[in-house]
């Protein structure tokens, strides 16, 4: 099975995404006009929605990302505010317009850009297996760190829609089940324009898509929802969005997809797309999950129940963004992974 693997591809360094065309000389020509150095500036990869360049500015190594959404930038910026131990996110250092007037594919009307700390290592899910069981305490640990930095004051669930005042990410929707239920609003248009077309096209999928949402519907109608313990989850830790070094991790960045939500959702994401990463022991990251738990006195009650409806909520998710992809053998696998973790009853 590699229906992740083809979904992630889409970040990979070498795809096309929607960032705009930058030249190795055209990232070095703007960061000096903004006062920077560009030591040894190089691509180093790609995102769907933005590029980026490393480069050393004042013997400090550093990136800078374009890309055609600010948003992802500011989301950056605000999940500094949970930097600590263990939760090691990377500091953005300057944002704003660049390249405004000339001819990006077409389109003169510039991009957004943002200067960051690079962290090195090599990403989470390309490690071995020996070196995964090093990881597993550094991986639980960072997900423990997420469900205990939820800013007193946070507002709402679900993805982040804005940034406060004191500079705390705010969540699109007032409840957990009003988040999970909205995967059926999404636009058809915006970043994953015609996604909602693509899936009527294919009857078993859409079916498989309205068997989830229904069942969704109705897993969350109940007392299940309040026993949900809201954290903060990255949703995104198996897309070269972690870097690791032996036993630590270096970095966590690109919060675009971060998210007020069931601190479990972070384990269902591991869960999910296992078959994809056999050499990730999600029964060990479990255990020392759990483990963690226990020392802090917590309990998370109805684990089983919770993780369910994560399952379905992202397999949903994936759902959509496959369609938009037109990727038909994604979507399948994608829909078989969703009905093996939930049952299809």
């Amino acid at each position: 099975m590699d229906a992740h693997r083809e979904l992630a591809s889409s970040e990979d360094s070498d795809s096309e995404g929607m960032y705009p065309s930058i030249t190795t000389d055209q990232a070095v020509e703007h960061l000096r006009t903004i006062g920077y150095e560009t030591g040894g500036l190089a691509h180093i990869g790609a995102g769907h929605w933005s590029v980026c360049f490393g480069f050393s500015s004042d013997d400090r190594p550093l990136v800078v990302r374009y890309g055609h959404q600010r948003n992802d930038f500011d989301l950056d910026r605000a999940a500094f505010r949970f930097h600590q131990q263990g939760l090691p996110v990377p500091e953005v250092l300057d944002i704003g317009r660049a390249f405004a007037g000339q001819d990006l594919d077409g389109d003169k009307s510039g991009c957004w850009y943002a200067v960051s700390e690079r962290v090195f290592g090599e990403p989470l899910e390309q490690v071995s297996a020996t070196q995964w069981s090093a990881l597993v305490p550094a991986v639980a640990t960072s997900m423990e760190k997420m469900r205990l930095a939820l800013p007193p004051a946070a507002i709402g669930w679900g993805g982040w829609a804005s940034v406060s005042t004191d500079g705390a990410p705010i969540g699109r929707h007032p409840s957990w089940r009003e988040h999970l239920l909205a995967v059926i609003d999404e636009p058809n248009d915006g970043r994953i324009a015609g996604w909602r077309d693509n899936l009527r096209a294919n009857r078993e999928r859409q079916a498989d898509f309205d068997w989830g949402f229904e069942l969704l519907d109705e897993l969350t109608g109940g007392s299940l929802v309040d026993s949900v313990v809201r954290g903060i989850s990255h949703q995104d830790m198996l897309n070269r969005n972690v870097h690791v070094s032996g036993s630590r991790i270096t970095g966590l960045f690109d919060w675009g997809c971060a998210a007020y939500a069931d601190h479990l959702y972070e384990l269902s994401l591991f869960e999910f797309w296992n078959p994809w990463h056999p050499e990730v022991d999600v029964v060990a990251l479990r255990a020392e999950l759990e483990a963690n738990w226990q020392r802090s006195g917590f309990t998370a009650e109805r684990v089983a129940e919770r993780l369910r409806v994560c399952h379905l909520h992202n397999g949903l998710v994936h759902l959509m963004y496959g369609a938009y992809l037109e990727n038909w053998d994604t979507l399948w696998q994608t829909a078989e992974r969703m009905r093996d973790l939930v049952g299809d009853d």
